[in-house]
């Protein structure tokens, strides 16, 4: 069913009283340095704050209601063209049905909402930072193969870009050059593109459940790919 610049699906499973929501967001054309950051806004987005709440407050309302709220970036390509690429971003969360509309205002005020501050940030873009060089330790061999494979593709060249070592260089530049206040200004310009794309909702509940009002987050896009 279309509702605004969304799509909605409602599929029924025995899921002993749990809802389970996902936002899938097919994005409009990105540019090169929006296609870099998208990641990094993955991370930050549900780690920030958002609508009025810091960071504490927000992870708090999220653990009182909800099991966990998510964000990922995916890149994939057209089935009979491989430089044909599409990027979403995609949000999930779960949470009792007595919790259910909570869960939609926290997916909604994550989604339409989120406040990027630049103490928050720093600390999110050096934890990351730690997190890849540790990672490379022990998986040395993935980013070996994920460097190499960028030369084959378009789409490998883009997972290179934003999640290899390019990616890394690009977090530690920007550790090192302490400009927090661009890349603050650059998530909130993602932020808004976000919003452009076609989204599609998918929420799996028993039957009972099915009639969530889900027009709050089904309207916030403009349905542009």
């Amino acid at each position: 069913m279309q509702a605004g610049g969304a799509l909605v699906g409602r599929v029924e499973q025995p899921t002993s009283g749990m809802v389970y929501l996902d936002v899938q967001v097919r994005l409009p054309e990105l540019s090169g340095g929006e296609l870099e950051l998208l990641p990094l806004y993955a991370f930050a987005v549900t780690r920030s704050g958002a609508a009025g709440q810091d960071y504490v407050a927000l992870t708090q309302r999220i653990e009182a209601v909800t099991g966990g709220v998510s964000a990922s970036s995916s890149v994939g390509t057209g089935p009979d063209r491989l430089d044909d690429l599409r990027v979403s971003l995609s949000f999930g969360g779960k949470a009792l049905n007595r919790n259910a509309d909570e869960l939609v205002s926290v997916l909604r005020d994550v989604v339409a909402r989120p406040e990027f501050e630049v103490g928050r940030l720093e600390q999110l873009v050096k934890q990351r930072v730690a997190g890849q060089k540790a990672s490379i330790v022990s998986g040395g061999n993935a980013y070996a193969g994920r460097l190499a494979a960028a030369q084959l593709s378009v789409e490998a060249a883009l997972e290179e870009r934003q999640g290899g070592l390019a990616a890394l260089k690009r977090m530690e530049a920007l550790v090192e050059s302490g400009d927090w206040s661009g890349a603050v200004a650059s998530l909130n310009a993602l932020h808004a593109r976000v919003l452009e794309g076609q989204a599609r909702l998918c929420l799996t509940a028993s039957g009972e459940d099915l009639n969530l009002d889900l027009s709050s987050l089904s309207t916030l896009f403009a349905g542009q790919t």
